[in-house]
Parts: C-alpha cells; structure tokens; sequence
C-alpha cells in the first residue's frame, strides 16, 4: 500500500502521528552544507572516498 492511500485511510485515526508526519515532512532539505564540507577536504574526487564500500565504511 502507498504510503498516500495509507494516510487516506487511516491518517484520521492517528492524529499524534499526523502532526508529527507534517512537522518532520515540512522541513527543508539542503544538502549545500554537507556538499561545500566534502568539497572543503576534498573528499568528493579522492582515491579514499572512490573505494570505499561498505565493509570499509
């Protein structure tokens, strides 16, 4: 079920859960800071940061 559909149906019933969904899926998403940070230490192009996986991370 999608998560609209399951808002429809239910989202009337849970209205703690409603305000909370709104307050968190109203924020602004930004990711400037994070992307000028990486790019500061040069971690976008760096060999480290190419071969990282998982296991590593």
């Amino acid at each position: 079920m999608c998560a609209l559909s399951w808002w429809h149906l239910y989202g009337a019933r849970a209205p703690e859960l409603y305000g909370f969904a709104v307050k968190v899926l109203s924020q602004c998403v930004n990711t400037c800071c994070a992307e000028r940070e990486l790019a500061a230490c040069d971690c976008i192009r760096s060999v480290k940061r190419t071969k990282m996986n998982a296991g590593r991370a």
